[in-house]
C-alpha cells in the first residue's frame, strides 16, 4: 500500500509539473520570397496623336490613316535602334495649285508610296539635318519599292533653313513638331512630289522677246547692197557709161563732117 501511494504521488506530481510548464512556441515557417513584378513595357510616342495635337496636319493625318501607313510609321517609332524621321506637310501645303492638280487622281498604291516618301527609316536630329549638304537620301518608299527610287535631297540652305528637295518641289522646314530619339517629326511647307509617281516636270517655256526688240533677220538672207561687183560698177557705173557713149558719137560726127568739108575744098 505504501508503494502504491508513493507511485500515485509521483504520477500526480508529474502531472502538476506538466500543467505548470508553458508550451514552447513553434517558430513560424519562413514565407516564400515575393515574385518580382514584371518590368513595365516601354512607353512609345503615338505618331498620329502627335500630329493631331500639332493642329495643322489634318490632311496628312487623313492620308496616313487611309493608307494604313500610320501602322508602318508607328512600328518604326517603336524600334529604338533605328527610329524614324517624318516630314509632315502642313494643310496649306496641300492647297497649292501644283499639289491639288497632281494629287487628284492617285491610285491606292501611289498614295501609299507618296506618304512613305515623306519619311526616313532612321532618326535624324535637327543638328544632323543642319549638317547636310546636298545629301541624297533614301526614304521609306525607297526600301518598300526595291531601292534606288523615291530619293530626296536634303541640304542646309544659305538662309539657315533645312530644305528637303523633291523632283517637283523645294520644301522648307518651318517648325519642329517633335524631336526625341527615336522619333523626329518636322513640318514642311510643300508636299514632296517624286518623279517615280508624277514623272519629271515639263521644262519652262522660253521667254517671249521684249517689246521694241529688233526682229532677227532670217537665216541665209542679207540686206541688199548698194553696189555689186567691183568698185565703180553698179548704179554709178551705169550712169557714167551713159554719159560716155553720147560723147563718142559726137566726136565721130564731128570727124565725118570735117572730112567732108576738106573734100569739098580739095
Amino acid at each position: 500500500m505504501e508503494v502504491q501511494g508513493i507511485r500515485s504521488a509521483i504520477a500526480l506530481g508529474l502531472l502538476l509539473l506538466a500543467l505548470a510548464t508553458p508550451a514552447v512556441a513553434q517558430a513560424p515557417a519562413p514565407s516564400p520570397a515575393p515574385t518580382p513584378a514584371p518590368a513595365p513595357a516601354p512607353s512609345f510616342v503615338n505618331i498620329t496623336q502627335l500630329l493631331v495635337y500639332g493642329g495643322d496636319y489634318g490632311t496628312f493625318v487623313s492620308l496616313l490613316i487611309e493608307t494604313k501607313v500610320d501602322v508602318i510609321f508607328q512600328g518604326m517609332a517603336n524600334n529604338t535602334d533605328t527610329g524614324i524621321t517624318i516630314f509632315a506637310p502642313t494643310n496649306e501645303a496641300f492647297k497649292t495649285k501644283l499639289a491639288t492638280t497632281l494629287l487628284a487622281n492617285l491610285t491606292a498604291s501611289q498614295k501609299i508610296s507618296l506618304v512613305e516618301y515623306h519619311a526616313l527609316n532612321n532618326y535624324k536630329s535637327l543638328q544632323e539635318l543642319q549638317n547636310s549638304n546636298q545629301n541624297q537620301t533614301a526614304t521609306v518608299a525607297s526600301y518598300n519599292n526595291g531601292g534606288g527610287r523615291y530619293l530626296l535631297n536634303i541640304t542646309f540652305g544659305q538662309l539657315g533653313i533645312v530644305q528637303i528637295i523633291s523632283d517637283w518641289t523645294v520644301a522648307n522646314m518651318t517648325s519642329m513638331v517633335y524631336s526625341q530619339a527615336p522619333v523626329s517629326i518636322m513640318a514642311v511647307n510643300q508636299v514632296l512630289l517624286p518623279e517615280d509617281i508624277f514623272g519629271y516636270p515639263a521644262p519652262a517655256p522660253a521667254p517671249a522677246p521684249s517689246s521694241g526688240a529688233p526682229v532677227p533677220t532670217p537665216s541665209g538672207s542679207s540686206p541688199p547692197s548698194s553696189a555689186s561687183g567691183p568698185s565703180g560698177s553698179g548704179a554709178n557705173g551705169s550712169f557714167a557709161a551713159a554719159l560716155f557713149v553720147p560723147s563718142l558719137t559726137s566726136i565721130f560726127i564731128s570727124l565725118v563732117s570735117l572730112a567732108f568739108m576738106i573734100s569739098l575744098l580739095g
